[in-house]
């Protein structure tokens, strides 16, 4: 518990929480665990050091913060609860994430296995891309602040050093540098004003390096080194510190961390397909069902297979992004709502998705699906029939097609 001292003290302006004790110390803040005397919910409460009150442009930041979280409503992204200001203090409330950081989860256990880290940056992607499409980006993405919860989920903290291009405040000097050396962009070093979403996906890009290897994306003694060191891309590969990574995950991680940012992937969403392999053009996909290849093969004309080939699900990883359709509901108000996603499988019929939120079972989604070049690129409409939860946190939901997809489409979306 906090001491009396301290609570008289430094939360005289907080009356509506109690302190119970401190879970963090930074450079511009404390952050405290919490409780709502409203309604007895646990929370954390950053306060804002009273030496730094003093710089304009610190202060404006921290109420941006507030301002930018509150209006991510994501369940990957730690949600602003509140925020105050007076004379002697500045505090943001937000929502307590009981766990540890994955930096601090590395530092203890060493590396996740490859399937473990994709896992949760699939997650924490999936918070990047929303916040990207609602004109922000985050610029300070590292392990440290990645929250992982003991139910799997994955939470993205954190947002005091965002860029809200919704509200241009002008906070960040043509050449200020902000971020954390090891996961920060190399663009961030000369103007980080003007960076865009993928200075967001090379961080995440180191934050899966140190994810896979357990160890940090360069062999440096201080940050001059860092910089030194991306600039001549010396990123030593993550397939050279373990050797059974797979090649996909070794090449998107190298091609994300590119020094150049035309060469990134232009999307969190588009990182994400890059981790998983390609198959060779013209290939023909492999059938998800047990020993439906042969049967297909010995008996092309027979009319049960050719009825089964219609609902066959073939495994297609791919990111891409949902629209909720308010078409079938005049009454609504709602603006239409994008919403990341990512296919886990796809047939004529339907298509499952991974998503962050639940969807009520009936709703009809905009389905934007990217073919194997733009003219292939089409959107289709879903209806989810069934809403399953994952073991780390998200949605898995089956949708089907509106009109089914013919033959041609679906290769040339496989």
């Amino acid at each position: 518990m906090v001491s009396n001292f301290l609570l008289k003290r430094s939360f005289k302006a907080i009356p509506d929480y109690e302190v119970l004790e401190k879970i963090d110390d930074g450079g511009m803040s404390v952050v405290y665990k919490g409780r709502s005397r409203l309604t007895g919910a646990l929370v954390a409460i950053k306060v804002f050091r009273a030496n730094m009150a003093k710089d304009p442009t610190l202060v404006k930041r921290f109420q941006q913060e507030f301002r930018a979280t509150s209006k991510l409503l994501h369940p990957n992204i730690v949600q602003a609860l509140a925020f105050s200001q007076d004379a002697s203090t500045s505090y943001l409330v937000m929502e307590f994430v009981e766990g540890e950081s994955l930096g601090q989860r590395i530092d203890r256990a060493g590396r996740f296995s490859e399937e473990e880290a994709i896992g949760i940056i699939t997650q924490v992607a999936q918070a990047l891309q929303y916040a990207h499409e609602h004109g922000m980006v985050h610029r300070d993405v590292k392990p440290d602040n990645v929250l992982l919860k003991g139910d799997g989920k994955t939470k993205l903290a954190d947002f005091g050093l965002v860029k809200d291009s919704l509200a241009d405040l002008r906070l960040t000097g043509p050449v200020s540098v902000l971020g954390t050396p090891h996961f920060m962009a190399p663009e961030q070093y000369t103007d980080a004003a003007h960076v865009d979403a993928r200075c967001d996906i090379y961080s995440l890009a180191a934050t899966l390096y140190m994810s896979v290897t357990g160890q940090l994306p360069f062999k440096a003694s201080n940050a001059l080194d860092v910089i030194k060191r991306q600039a001549r891309n010396e990123l030593i590969p993550p397939r050279d510190v373990v050797p059974d990574l797979s090649p996909a995950v070794d090449q998107a991680i190298c091609a994300a961390m590119n020094p150049d940012p035309a060469q990134r992937p232009a999307s969190c969403l588009a990182f994400l397909n890059n981790l998983r392999p390609k198959k060779p053009a013209g290939s023909k996909p492999e059938l998800l069902l047990p020993g439906a290849a042969d049967t297909v093969a010995a008996h092309p004309d027979l009319p049960s297979v050719a009825e089964q080939r219609a609902s066959v699900r073939f495994p297609c990883i791919l990111g891409t992004s949902c629209t909720m359709s308010t078409s079938f509901h005049p009454d609504s108000e709602d603006p239409a709502e994008s919403w990341p996603a990512i296919v886990q499988d796809l047939s004529l019929e339907g298509i499952a998705l991974l998503l962050g939120r639940r969807f009520e079972i009936g709703t009809v989604l905009n389905v934007h699906l990217e073919g194997a070049t733009p003219n292939d690129s089409r959107s289709v409409l879903a209806s989810i029939i069934r809403v399953t939860p994952t073991s780390y946190g998200q949605w898995l939901a089956g949708c089907t097609f509106c009109k089914p997809l013919n033959e041609d489409e679906l290769q040339t979306l496989l």
